[in-house]
């Protein structure tokens, strides 16, 4: 959620989050079939985190 607060969410990309979090894009990949699944799902753990 740090990428989207200092660049916003229309430059995050699965390279960007690859690079931050020290796994290659394949890996995420694996994981998130696109970048939408990966933000909706990151979104979605941060809301339960802070807010339930």
């Amino acid at each position: 959620m740090t990428i989207i607060k200092e660049e916003g969410v229309e430059k995050v990309s699965i390279r960007k989050i690859a690079k931050i979090t020290g796994y290659n894009s394949v890996t995420l990949y694996t994981y998130f079939k696109n970048l939408d699944y990966l933000i909706l799902l990151s979104s979605i753990k941060f809301l339960k985190e802070n807010f339930f």
